[in-house]
């Protein structure tokens, strides 16, 4: 422990935390969970085995005994992160033999089956950290025996994007260790909390005499909720965020101001950080370089795992429902966004998606008022998830089941923000949609079932049968993943993943998955039997009309003549087969699915083939419609997708 400011600590326990409620052969898989495991609604504060399978417990020999000290990243086969001033005292560097590596551990007094313990090779500190200041505090432990890989010990991947700071300003990150309880005494538990990072003036405004001389470029700060940060303790350990479903370690705990002359940290301030993405180049130089993470990385999905995910009984097929004024329902699986306070029908909907499971939905990046704008030329174990004996199926009544909006409940504004598309009964939480959508307020809602939001089930007599229309549902959305390659300028890669906080009734006949061509013996990558949802021209009636197939250089050409630049990467264009069906149809707006219809045991079923992202395609004069090619994200939304219940409720 250093003194170099009386009101800094530098922590050796760790999560002070009052109150919270929570590869291939030529390169090394890094940031993915290997657990199989339930994930609950609401996370509490205790993490689960295997979900940090990167956190490293740091323990000094002191006497006979081995003490807690600190925490630490894996980031390859025998390398572990954490920062200088864990391994280092007034007296120089810490002799290595006095050094040990726990790993998976999750109790600190008790090892089980996933704990492994490793003696430390060498210690290697940052060539320009020194005792008497803070900077460069980052060390690495290189073990003297080789990590045993398992679902309970990963490597986590290192920060190689964008290093700047303003790409996780705003967001959360989240930290892992044992940290203090209310009671100042060090958790027995592993545990987790989120922290905010924020701007250096902010911090610096917080406490300008800890900050103000102390914090620099090299470093970042970051705040949890009343009562949650870093404490005694949590030196070294990683701060860690989600990208396109891996997980990167981009800062490590290394100061905080004092608890007036306590010694203890005050949970009330702001922590400092080392911003791992700064001393990259001199990581690299001493770890393999096959954990490096390459944009390019082929995401290891389990199709045979993931097909559990989705109902193949009872997806993609069209319904029948219908209602007093005589209009019919027949895709249950259309989905709109919604914010309250405008009015509750299809043609204000923000965007469209498409439901693939009970807690899944998909749709296009561009939910919000922004669109996407052309440049003009001149600046020119997945199997399991699914069910295929009911997925795809439509009635007369219900046609697109599959179908529903994300909606938002704040005044005035209670339109849908676009559409999504159910692919499992486990999957309508999880919608694909805009990347917009993070910037919605949490009063943003999915509609699914009817674009009219009618609580109760409606039944009219229509000649001479009863027949009854099922209420429509709101779902609150939980949670955004946006593809990590999403770019706006251009639409290209624009797809994101919404999660609901509670999942769609899949078994109301108005509200059904569409199927998802889950394996790559169902990727047909199909230009023909295509279909596209539009509205009826008369009444709210939706119906599905086929379209064609356009080439892509002819498509460009037309763009080009309208003097727009068109990147068609992960999408293609498409055109009405049928010039008279233009005349009786409505576009919906983007996000809109694009069906390919298939025969399965006799039973006509939809699949997913894509998404709307510019054009009209009720107009046969304008030019082509652009659609995403989702089988191009199959891979990509399956990774993402995980196995979600509902948290028990205390009788």
């Amino acid at each position: 422990m250093f003194h170099f400011i009386g009101r800094v600590t530098l922590f050796y326990g760790l999560l002070c935390v009052l109150s919270l409620a929570v590869a291939q052969e030529s390169r090394l898989t890094c940031g993915r969970r290997k657990v199989k495991s339930v994930y609950l609604i609401h996370n509490g504060i205790d993490a689960k085995a295997g979900h940090w399978p990167w956190h490293a417990a740091i323990f000094h020999r002191k006497g006979e005994q081995n003490e807690y000290a600190c925490g630490g990243a894996v980031i390859d086969e025998n390398t572990v992160l954490t920062a200088a001033h864990c391994i280092y005292t007034t007296r120089g560097i810490i002799p290595k033999t006095l050094v040990t590596v726990h790993l998976g551990q999750l109790d600190l007094k008790e090892k089980d089956e996933y704990t492994q313990t490793h003696s430390l090779q060498e210690i290697i500190l940052h060539p320009k950290y020194n005792s008497s200041s803070i900077i460069n505090d980052i060390a690495l432990l290189k073990l003297s025996s080789h990590i045993t890989m398992t679902k309970y010990v990963q490597p986590v991947c290192l920060w190689t994007m964008d290093s700047k700071l303003d790409t996780i300003v705003g967001r959360n990150g989240t930290i892992v260790g044992f940290g203090l309880n209310e009671q100042d005494v060090v958790s027995e538990q592993l545990k987790q909390a989120l922290i905010g990072v924020v701007d250096p003036l902010t911090c610096i405004a917080s406490d300008r005499s800890v900050f103000g001389t102390h914090l620099t470029s090299d470093m970042f700060c970051g705040k949890g909720q009343t009562g949650v940060s870093a404490c005694n303790g949590d030196s070294g350990g990683g701060m860690f965020f989600e990208v396109g479903g891996k997980w990167f370690v981009r800062g490590l705990v290394s100061f905080t101001p004092l608890r007036g002359n306590t010694g203890l940290c005050d949970p009330l301030k702001h922590t400092a950080y080392t911003d791992v993405a700064k001393y990259l180049e001199w990581i690299s130089q001493y770890i393999d370089q096959r954990v490096i993470s390459f944009e390019n990385d082929v995401l290891d999905i389990d199709y045979e795992e993931k097909l559990r995910l989705f109902n193949f009984g009872t997806c993609g097929v069209k319904s029948s429902t219908m209602l007093n004024d005589g209009s019919s329902w027949t895709l249950p699986w259309l989905g709109f966004v919604i914010v309250s306070g405008a009015a509750d029908n299809l043609r204000s909907a923000r965007c469209v998606v498409t439901l693939i499971s009970d807690w899944y939905a998909v749709g296009p990046a561009h939910c919000k008022n922004e669109r996407v704008h052309l440049s003009p030329v001149q600046h020119a174990s997945k199997r399991a998830l699914f069910n295929f004996n009911t997925c795809g199926e439509s009635s007369s009544s219900y046609p697109m089941p599959w179908m529903g909006n994300v909606l938002s409940n704040a005044p005035f504004f209670n339109v849908s923000r676009c559409s999504v598309t159910l692919i499992s009964d486990r999957y309508v939480n999880l919608l694909l949609t805009s990347k917009y959508l993070m910037f919605l307020s949490l009063s943003a809602y999915v509609l699914l079932g009817y674009g009219l939001e009618s609580p109760d089930a409606e039944c009219f007599v229509k000649n001479g049968s009863t027949l009854c229309h099922h209420p429509s549902q709101q779902r609150r959305i939980k949670n955004f993943i946006i593809h990590p390659k999403f770019d706006r300028t251009n639409d290209v890669n624009n797809i994101a993943l919404i999660e609901l906080l509670t999942p769609a009734d899949t078994s109301q006949v108005n509200v059904k998955p569409i199927c998802v061509p889950v394996t790559s013996e169902l990727r047909t990558n199909a230009k023909r039997n295509l279909h596209v949802a539009v509205l009826s021209s008369t009444g709210n009636s939706l119906k599905t009309v086929p379209i064609r197939y356009v080439e892509s250089v002819e498509c460009r050409r037309q763009y080009a003549d309208s003097k727009l630049a068109l990147n068609l990467e992960n999408s293609f264009c498409t055109e009405i087969a049928n010039k008279q069906d233009a005349q009786h149809c409505f576009s919906m707006t983007e996000g809109t699915p694009l069906h390919e219809i298939r025969m399965i045991n006799g039973v006509e079923r939809y699949f997913l083939r894509g998404f709307k992202l510019l054009g009209s395609i009720c107009d046969s004069k304008a030019l082509p419609t652009v659609f995403s090619n989702a089988e191009a994200y199959l891979d990509w939304i399956l990774y993402n997708m995980k196995y979600n219940t509902l948290e028990p409720t205390n009788a």
